[in-house]
This record gives structure tokens, C-alpha cells and sequence, in this order.
């Protein structure tokens, strides 16, 4: 530790060792060495910069919030070189702490408006701390600022493993989110559901007598969990849905354990190396969403990782994570939450093998995973999940954006994946008012005589979308043939299709709709402006049509066709176009299999196939035909505070 800061001992001696060495090249004449030290010497803000962060909305008042106004405002009025700004700061911090323990505690009984209020001021409470902390490190000072947020301190999440769901189960995995009473079939109270247990529900039961069946779930104990922190016996009855949400159902595995690696991992280096996407490899569990995001975040800069991980040198590290509520607006506040977790990683150990469960093989990786669990954080929602111990079973399955948000505290953005406009979709550009007009203009009742042809037609274009997320030109220009419309029509019809660019072609033909080369802009624009993205697959990645088509997935059984897995995320690290063609590039969070593309040389048709590389380029016309989103963070602004 520190005697003292470079500001007291500059305040003590009249002037920095520093400034010292500054004046004395000066005065030798040494121009080059003054730009030198100038260049390296700290910018420091000016504390008066202060005066402008609270907003005209936000009064002051009485209270903790208003202790914090009156200590920005004395702090702003302090000269660059004062010895009170390290103590006013320190000040400040621990009013902040207690202002969020007061909105951490009210905040489930707040009207709209006051909701609004708190939010604003959560708003300007996040500015200030970034404020805050960037004058510490510039001013080098004492001790550090604390977290906003108590630490985690949950260094094992308990040991489960989801439970896999037959299509046809009815019976699902939930969460209670609040008391509730367990009522019986003549609805009288029979138990009390607690906040924070595991329970398991059936989505088609009747409900109680008297009352409404849609708003009951029948539920019951979830006996796979018996002896865990989250098991509750409770009697098979009828609890109100509002009182529960969907949450993956539970086992405990007897064989998952903790250890230590064979080098010891108190003293293995937490990063060996610059980590690297080569590093992740998704393990036995279904967080590749996680995974993914964390891929694209190294991609961008291995700075995001090392800055938000800290080995404590005792047999723990420390993990900087956000929590992310909404503030009653559209608006999201994001509040950093540091877990420090056991330095140590899961297991499978039987009379016949011994592995590595979940992140493989990589350390950091591993430790990372396990603080997202430890943090309470699932996947599917960006709450925390109200467990009384969490899990790692909770956080198979979810969403890129979700994960984004939890890892770098900046609001994503998710967008759908579509391959056609409203318009095109199902055939509804077949009486568009803008082809009707175009066949009109040509007279000889071209306008009546396709709308006469087309009506009784218009279930078979129908089918044809219902069965194929990508139609291809050539199928509409079967179709349109099989109607027997005479050439002129065809002709006509056939031109304003492609001229608007409502249906494309076979991947590797370059041809593509207006609606693809927009989610192809998009990517171009996110790309080059810095940002991070990752994208999901479709559940359902292909039809099978011979036995054998498809293998399946060992993180959560994920259906596998010609390199791209089903309900599944990839890194998106990139695009290119050569030529015509127009291809995104991806990365399997698995650490291997993608597709690749080869050429028949009688057809010129392009075919996929696996190969062994998780790293591949994609064309644009299988992005948009098997993805179904986008999830996007702009990480230009992201700069964590490393840990020292």
C-alpha cells in the first residue's frame, strides 16, 4: 500500500518529481525530452466539470441524494491541484453506496412516477461514478472506490445439469418469483410456494373449482433437486402463473465435482497468455449465447477480458459483471456487480473417465462461466434469477443479447433475421396496388386478367412460403409458368419481381432480396463501426430426407446438418464481398465444426458440407435462411477500470 498520493506528496514537497524533472530539462534546453515528459504527463480534468452533471430534472433534495448533489457541487468548486479532492471523492463514493441500498430496498414499491425519478437519478448516478473513477486514476489515488453493489461472494455455484425436455412433456421447470398460496382442487389453501424455489409445473392443468383454468399452473416438487439449498417440498396443487416463471428443470449429478488442476490452480496464472478465441471451447452445457458473446468481445479486444477479471493471489478470482434492471422507461441502468468465485473448475470423475464438464480446457474460460452462474444471471432474461443458491444448471439456454449486456454493462440491440419484406412473405405481392397498376398501364385488361388467373392459384404460393423460409426466383418462375398466363403478363410480372428484389436466388448465385442486403448493410455498418455481434440459428437447422442427415450436438443436443448447429449461437467476426457474393464470417463457440462450400462441375451448383474449423465464411442467403437474429453492443465507449 501506498504512504501516500502523488497529489499529497506534490501538495507536501511544493512540487512533483515530475514537474521537477520537467522544469530542470526546460531549463537545460532539451526540447525533445520536454515533448517527451509533456506527452506523458497526465491530462487532469477539471474538477469544475462537475458542476455540469446533474440535469435541471433532478433537483436536489433532502436526503442521501441530496448529500450527494451538495458534495458534487463542493467537489467542482476544488482547484486541479487540491489535496481535498481524494477525500471528497472517498466521500462521495460512500454516499453513493448508501443511496443504492435505498433503491435496491424501495424499489418494488415505487408508483410510475415515483419509478421515473429513481430511474433518472440511477441514470446520473452511473455518469457520475465513470466521472469519479476516471479522475482516481488520473489524480493516482489512495485505496480504491468501491462497488456500487455488495460483492457476490458465492465462490461454488451448486452442481446440476439441466434436465432434457421431451417434445411431448408437458411437465416444465420453474422458478417461484414471489409468495403465493398452493390452493387444492376446491380451492382451499393447502401450502405456501416461497420466492426462490424450484418447483416443477404442467402446462395443461385444470385449475381449481371456481376459478379460472388459464390463470393456474398445477405444480409440484421437483424432486431431482432433493437436498439442494433450492428444493421445497410442497404439495401437488395449484398456484397462479404470475407467481412463477419458466426455468430449466434441475437434476443434481452426483458425478460433477470441484478440483484443483493437477499444476495447482492457487498458483497457475490466471491468463498464461493474451487470451484468445482459440481459448473458448463450450464444455457439456448449453451457454454457447454466453460463450459466443465472449468470443466476439476477444475478437474486438482481449482488453475486455483482462480488465474485467482479477486474481486475487488466495485461491480466488474476482470477476467484474453487470447487473441490468429496467428503470420503469425504455431506458436500461447498468450496475457493476463483482462475484469472486473458488479458483477452481468442474469435473465429471467416474469409474471410467475423468473430463473437464463445462468450458474446456482453458482457465479463464472456465472461471468466467462459473461467475456468470455464481452471479445469478440465466440467460433468458436479463434479471437475476432469485435462487437461494445459483446454479450451473441455470445458465443453459439463452440469449446473445442478454449475455452482452451482463458482460460489458451497455445496452444491446437484437434484430431478426428475414429473408423477405412484409410484402413478399406468403405471396401478398400478388395484388399489390403497385403490380396492379403496372399491368393496368399496359391496357388489353392485363390488371383483370391476372387478378382472375391468380385468385384460385393463390393457396399453392401460399404453401410454397409455409414450407421454405428462402423461396428462390426460379420456384415463382415454375410457379408463375404453371399458371399459363400469357407471355406479356409473365413477362411483366416476372420483371417487377426482380426489379424489386423480392425473391433471390441459391446460395452461391450472388442474388438476393432487398430485405437480405439490408440485414447484410447492417452487418457492414456494425463491423466497421467497431461494434460487437453474434447471431443465433434457427431451432429446427434443416428437413431430414434420408436417415443419418442430421448429428446432434454433445453441449445440448442441438440438431447438426452440413456445419451449422440448430438453436445455436456463433461469433460474428466479420463480411466480404467477392464479386456479386456476399458473406459473413462466423465462429462456433465450440472450438470446431462449420461449413464450407463446394462446387458441382456439371451444375455449377453450390453445395455445403462440415469441415472441422469452428471459423468459416457464410453466404448471406444461408445466414438469413438459418439465423433467426442479431444481437449487437457498441463497446467504442466500453472501458472497464483494471484490476491492479
Amino acid at each position: 500500500m501506498r504512504s501516500s498520493t502523488a497529489l499529497q506528496r506534490k501538495h507536501t514537497s511544493g512540487t512533483s518529481s515530475a514537474d521537477l524533472l520537467l522544469q530542470m530539462q526546460k531549463a537545460a534546453g532539451n526540447q525533445k525530452v520536454v515533448q517527451y515528459l509533456q506527452h506523458r504527463q497526465p491530462i487532469q480534468r477539471t474538477p469544475d466539470s462537475f458542476s455540469s452533471w446533474r440535469s435541471e430534472e433532478l433537483p436536489p433534495d433532502k436526503g442521501t441524494w441530496g448529500a450527494i448533489c451538495k458534495l458534487v457541487e463542493e467537489y467542482s468548486k476544488l482547484s486541479a491541484d487540491s489535496p481535498a479532492r481524494e477525500q471528497l471523492l472517498l466521500g462521495l463514493n460512500r454516499s453513493i453506496a448508501a443511496w443504492h441500498q435505498e433503491f435496491l430496498q424501495v424499489g418494488s414499491q415505487l408508483s410510475v412516477q415515483e419509478s421515473t425519478r429513481w430511474g433518472l437519478r440511477s441514470n446520473a448516478i452511473q455518469k457520475l461514478i465513470s466521472r469519479m473513477r476516471d479522475e482516481w486514476i488520473e489524480m493516482n489515488g489512495f485505496g480504491e472506490l468501491s462497488s456500487p453493489l455488495d460483492p457476490v461472494q458465492d465462490p461454488n455455484p451448486e452442481l446440476t445439469k439441466p434436465v432434457p425436455e421431451s417434445a411431448d412433456d408437458q411437465v416444465k421447470g420453474g422458478v417461484f418469483i414471489t409468495n403465493a398460496r398452493i390452493l387444492d382442487g376446491m380451492s382451499n389453501t393447502i401450502g405456501i410456494a416461497r420466492r426462490g424455489f424450484l418447483c416443477e409445473y404442467l402446462t395443461d392443468s385444470q385449475g381449481p373449482d371456481g376459478l379460472k383454468k388459464e390463470d393456474f399452473y398445477k405444480v409440484r416438487a421437483n424432486l431431482k433437486i432433493a437436498g439442494s439449498r433450492n428444493y421445497l417440498a410442497i404439495p401437488e396443487g395449484y398456484v397462479e402463473r404470475s407467481a412463477i416463471r419458466n426455468f430449466n428443470n434441475l437434476k443434481i449429478d452426483p458425478e460433477l465435482r470441484y478440483e484443483k488442476t493437477e499444476e495447482d490452480l492457487g498458483v497457475q496464472p490466471l491468463f498464461p497468455h493474451q487470451p484468445k478465441m482459440e481459448d473458448v471451447r463450450q464444455g457439456y452445457i448449453g451457454d454457447c449465447y454466453l460463450l459466443a458473446a465472449v468470443v466476439s468481445l476477444l475478437h474486438n479486444s482481449p482488453a475486455h477480458i483482462t480488465k474485467m477479471m482479477r486474481d486475487n493471489g488466495n485461491g480466488t478470482v474476482t470477476v467484474r459483471l453487470y447487473d441490468v434492471n429496467q428503470t420503469g422507461t425504455d431506458s436500461k441502468l447498468f450496475t457493476p456487480r463483482e462475484v469472486t468465485i473458488e479458483k477452481s473448475v468442474v469435473r465429471r470423475v467416474n469409474p471410467t473417465s475423468r473430463r473437464d464438464e463445462f468450458a474446456q480446457g482453458t482457465l479463464w474460460v472456465q472461471l468466467l462461466e462459473k461467475a456468470y452462474a455464481a452471479a445469478g444471471y440465466y440467460g433468458s432474461s436479463s434479471d437475476r434469477v432469485p435462487l437461494h443458491e445459483n446454479t450451473f444448471g441455470q445458465i443453459a439456454s439463452g440469449q446473445e443479447a442478454f449475455a452482452f449486456e451482463h458482460l460489458t454493462g451497455r445496452e444491446a440491440e437484437k434484430h431478426p433475421i428475414t429473408t423477405y419484406d412484409v410484402m413478399t412473405d406468403g405471396g401478398k405481392w400478388l395484388f399489390m396496388n403497385e403490380l396492379l397498376q403496372e399491368l393496368d398501364s399496359f391496357g388489353n385488361g392485363y390488371m383483370n386478367e391476372w387478378i382472375l388467373k391468380m385468385q384460385p392459384a393463390v393457396s399453392q404460393l401460399e404453401e410454397m412460403h409455409n414450407k421454405s423460409r428462402h423461396v428462390q426466383l426460379t420456384e415463382i418462375d415454375e410457379y408463375l409458368k404453371k399458371q399459363k398466363l400469357p407471355a406479356s403478363i409473365y413477362k411483366i410480372v416476372m420483371g417487377f419481381l426482380q426489379r424489386k428484389q423480392m425473391y433471390g436466388g441459391k446460395r452461391g448465385t450472388g442474388k438476393y432480396t432487398k430485405t437480405q442486403e439490408a440485414t447484410f448493410d447492417l452487418i457492414k455498418r456494425s463491423v466497421d463501426a467497431g461494434k460487437v455481434l453474434a447471431a443465433g440459428t434457427h431451432k429446427k437447422i434443416a428437413t431430414p430426407k434420408k436417415k443419418g442427415l442430421f448429428g446432434f450436438g454433445h453441449s445440448g443436443g442441438e440438431q447438426m446438418a452440413k456445419g451449422l448447429a440448430g438453436g445455436h449461437a456463433y461469433a460474428l467476426l466479420g463480411y466480404r464481398e467477392v464479386g456479386e457474393l456476399k458473406e459473413v464470417k462466423l465462429r462456433n463457440p465450440w472450438g470446431r465444426y462449420g461449413r464450407t462450400y463446394s462446387k458441382k462441375w456439371f451444375s455449377e451448383e453450390t453445395t455445403a458440407k462440415e469441415t472441422e474449423s469452428a471459423e468459416f465464411w457464410l453466404d448471406l442467403s444461408d445466414l438469413t435462411k438459418r439465423f433467426s437474429d442479431i444481437s449487437i453492443v457498441d463497446v467504442n465507449e466500453y472501458a472497464l477500470i483494471p484490476y491492479q
